[in-house]
Order: C-alpha cells, then structure tokens, then sequence
C-alpha cells in the first residue's frame, strides 16, 4: 500500500498485551495483516520487557515506549546514545 507504510498498534492494545488473551490475539492479527499489505508495524506504548517479548514472538517490527525511554529531544537522545 503505496499511502501506509506504517501501521502504529495503539497504547490501549498494548497495555493487556500480557494478560487478556483476546488482546494477544488483536495484536497478533493486526502485525499479521500489516505483513500480508507490506507494512511496517510499531507498538507504542511498552513498559515492560514481557510486552517487547511478546511483540517480538509476534513479529512486530518496531517498539516504542517508556520502557527505552522517555520522550527526549533528538539532542539528547544522541548525546544519550553515543555516551552508552
């Protein structure tokens, strides 16, 4: 799909990611159609490493949330990443 290329999973989705079984599922659903259309998917939201693990079982190709970082200017997050 030439106008979408990516697809953002929303926080609300993610947040039972690890405890309600029909939200699993959406998730799942929803990386699986972005993959058969060629998109991109990125979950926001994730604080904890059980949701990235669970994502990255799913296949979802990219992770935001407090769980990296909080929100940073571009400044600091290469000031922040160079000095690791």
């Amino acid at each position: 799909m030439e106008f979408i290329n990516r697809l953002k999973i929303a926080k609300e989705l993610i947040d039972k990611i690890s405890t309600d079984c029909s939200n699993n599922h959406i998730v799942e659903a929803i990386v699986v159609m972005s993959k058969s259309l060629k998109v991109a998917t990125i979950a926001e939201g994730v604080e904890n490493y059980e949701q990235v693990n669970i994502l990255k079982d799913i296949g979802c190709d990219e992770i935001q949330g407090y769980v990296f970082s909080k929100p940073l200017p571009a400044k600091e997050l290469e000031y922040n990443f160079l000095n690791l």
